[in-house]
Parts: C-alpha cells; sequence; structure tokens
C-alpha cells in the first residue's frame, strides 16, 4: 500500500503544494502528481482508459489517461480509510504537477493566478510588485480602486478555470483593478485564533495577479 494513502480521504484538506515527497508518474513527458484534494473515485471516470503501469513508491500500478483532459491521470491503487479502517481499491486523480495547489480565476479571457500560488506562474519582479501594493490578502472590504465584476463560476478543483468568470476554488466575488487589469480580488474567509476578545473569523480577499507564464 502506498504510504501516502496513509489518512486518505476522511476529511478533504485545504490544497496541498508541490514536494519531493508527494508520489507521481511520467505520461508522455508530463510529470502528474497526486492531486492536493486527495481526489478518488469508486468507478473510473467517463473518458478515461488504460494507459499501462507505472512504478510509484514500489508497487507497480495500473494509470488511465483521457486525450481530450491531459491535466489529470487516474491511477487504480489501494486507499485506506482510518475511520472503517479497511484498505480499499480505489481510482486516484493525480494531476499536473504545473497546477498542483495552484489557485485559479479566469476573467475577461484571461487567467489569473493567487499570489498563495504563483511560483512558476509570475516572475519574482511582478510577485514583489503586487505585493508592495496589496499583500497576499487584504481583510475586510475592498479597495476603493477596485470595482466589482461578479461571482465567478465554479470550474471544478483541479482545473484550468476558462471563459468570462471562473474559478476552480470556489464561486468567489470577484474584484478587477479599475486601472490596471492585472490586478484582480477574490473574496475569502479565514480562521484564527482569537486574541484579546478579537473575532477569529475573517474575512476579505486574496489577491491574484494575471499569469505571466500560464500552461496552456
Amino acid at each position: 500500500m502506498l504510504g501516502i494513502i496513509a489518512a486518505f480521504f476522511v476529511v478533504r484538506p485545504n490544497p496541498q503544494a508541490p514536494s519531493a515527497q508527494v508520489p507521481g508518474l511520467v505520461v508522455d513527458g508530463t510529470y502528474y502528481t497526486v492531486s492536493s484534494y486527495l481526489t478518488k473515485e469508486e468507478d473510473l471516470p467517463q473518458g478515461f482508459v488504460s494507459g499501462g503501469s507505472y512504478n510509484i513508491n514500489g508497487s507497480n500500478l495500473e494509470y488511465f489517461v483521457n486525450r481530450q483532459n491531459t491535466l489529470w491521470v487516474y491511477v487504480l491503487q489501494e486507499v485506506y480509510n482510518s475511520q472503517t479502517q479497511q484498505t480499499t481499491m480505489k481510482y486516484v486523480r493525480y494531476v499536473d504537477s504545473r497546477i498542483r495547489g495552484r489557485d485559479y480565476i479566469s476573467c475577461g479571457g484571461s487567467l489569473y493566478v493567487s499570489l498563495w500560488s504563483a511560483e512558476g506562474n509570475l516572475t519574482q519582479e511582478e510577485q514583489d510588485r503586487v505585493k508592495d501594493l496589496y499583500g497576499m490578502r487584504v481583510e475586510g472590504m475592498p479597495p476603493a480602486e477596485f470595482e466589482y465584476v461578479g461571482r465567478a463560476e465554479f470550474s471544478g478543483y483541479d482545473t484550468i478555470p476558462q471563459g468570462p468568470l471562473a474559478s476552480n476554488t470556489d464561486r468567489q466575488e470577484v474584484y478587477l483593478h479599475s486601472t490596471d487589469d492585472t490586478i484582480l480580488l477574490a473574496s475569502i474567509t479565514w480562521n484564527t485564533a482569537p486574541h484579546k476578545g478579537e473575532e477569529g473569523r475573517h474575512t476579505g480577499f486574496n489577491v491574484y495577479v494575471k499569469c505571466e507564464n500560464p500552461i496552456e
């Protein structure tokens, strides 16, 4: 059984960033790593067919590909459920490592990436420029220079959203900078430990920047 499945799928965690410890496989020159959302299926999703087998963490496992969706492959492997303490075979989603853990928004035909997951999609200079202006996240209401553009449709986890307004994390409220269309804000809530009577729940916006190196 693969070590990465030791506490699999009891609760969906927050997306996990890519790391050297994440199991993966190479298919047609693309490196795929297990989905940061730890997605698994009872049945093989439609459109996927056997692509062969691959040695992952010492186990020779069958994987499945879809030529219409090259962002994902599925691997048939043992999954351990710590609640039932049982192991069953599931189809586990692996994703193109270049999008793993990336938060994207499509707005007006352009792709934006959250500063929290921008490595590889933005130069360090562009990241630093926007961080100096707004930081990684804005708490409370958006600054006056941002204009509301609507609520993004959810395109699904592990996707690159497309269309006039879509997000791969949630149906977020989106605000676009009125004079700099490389920056937008997307609504978010987060929790911190209460401190000196302050509320532990916060609302605000994550900062997104137009991708300089989008994945095709």
